[in-house]
C-alpha cells in the first residue's frame, strides 16, 4: 500500500523479519517506510515496524490499508487533531512462521503525526 502526505511518499510493506543467514526463518512482519517527496537520492529515507496486537495475539500480516482524515472521536483517542491524517489498517496472524495469512483478523489506526 502507498500514498502520500504533502510532503512525503509513505509504502507499507509485508517483509521477511530478518535476511540474515540462519534466521531467514524468523518470520514476517509489517514495516512503513517513508521518504521526502523531493528527494531523489533517499537521503531521507526511513522505516519502522507497525505492530497490530489483539488478545494474546500478534496480528503481523498487513492485508489491506487506507489513509483517511480523523474524526473528532478519532482524534480524541489518538490525540490528535481533528481531520489529521489517519491509517486505517487490517491485519492477520501469519501461520506459522509464513507469509500466510490466518483467518482471524484485527483493525489498527496509527496517527501520520506519530508514524512521522
Amino acid at each position: 500500500h502507498g500514498f502520500n502526505s504533502s510532503t512525503h511518499v509513505y509504502f507499507v510493506t509485508v517483509q521477511k523479519k530478518s535476511y540474515l543467514p540462519g534466521e531467514a526463518e524468523a518470520g514476517f512482519i509489517t514495516r512503513i517506510s517513508r521518504s521526502c517527496i523531493t528527494d531523489a537520492n533517499f537521503d531521507t529515507y526511513s522505516e519502522v515496524t507497525l505492530e497490530c496486537h489483539g488478545v494474546g495475539e500478534n496480528f503481523n500480516l498487513l492485508q489491506a490499508a487506507s489513509t483517511v482524515p480523523a474524526s473528532r472521536k478519532v482524534a480524541d483517542d489518538l490525540g490528535i487533531s481533528e481531520g489529521d491524517q489517519v491509517l486505517l489498517t487490517v491485519f492477520s496472524p501469519g501461520k506459522d512462521r509464513t507469509s500466510e495469512p490466518q483467518k482471524q483478523s484485527a483493525m489498527c489506526a496509527y496517527s501520520l503525526p506519530y508514524i512521522d
